[in-house]
């Protein structure tokens, strides 16, 4: 009996270490960049410079085309699909802090915490890749037609 309480203590021993290492290595860094549970309208460059990226109507695509969400580490939908000129606005609904990054960096939405949200504007047509800097698994993909 001694011996299968050890083995039942030395496993929630280790599963709280994994969890304890799993939520330090996907916490938020100190640059909250102002997105926790507002739309962030702007993006920045390394230089601090910021751009508007306030959209137009989303038009005729359905709601879920242009407001994905950040879940259980995945961008749902991906891919996206909208027309020139519409924005996607991703929803973080995971509770640890996320980006939305363009693989060209043409866009990066800083860290993302639980609820907050990032517009993006695409008005050239095309494919852009994006991805998670924090969880580099996590890619997705807007397709912009004309």
């Amino acid at each position: 009996m001694n011996h299968q309480r050890t083995t039942r203590l030395l496993s929630a021993l280790a599963m709280a270490a994994l969890l304890f290492v799993g939520a330090a290595a996907c916490g938020s860094s100190d640059d909250d960049s102002g997105t926790e549970g507002a739309t962030d309208t702007t993006s920045s460059d390394s230089s601090g410079d910021t751009s508007d990226t306030t959209s137009a109507s989303a038009g005729d695509t359905p709601a879920e085309a242009t407001a994905p969400v950040i879940e259980d580490f995945n961008f749902i939908p991906d891919p996206i699909e909208i027309a020139a000129g519409d924005a996607v606005t991703w929803t973080n609904n995971d509770g640890f802090a996320h980006t939305v990054t363009a693989d060209d960096d043409s866009f990066d939405s800083g860290n993302m915490d639980q609820d907050a949200t990032f517009e993006q504007t695409f008005d050239e047509a095309g494919e852009f890749a994006y991805h998670c800097n924090i969880h580099t698994q996590m890619t997705g993909t807007v397709t912009v037609t004309s």
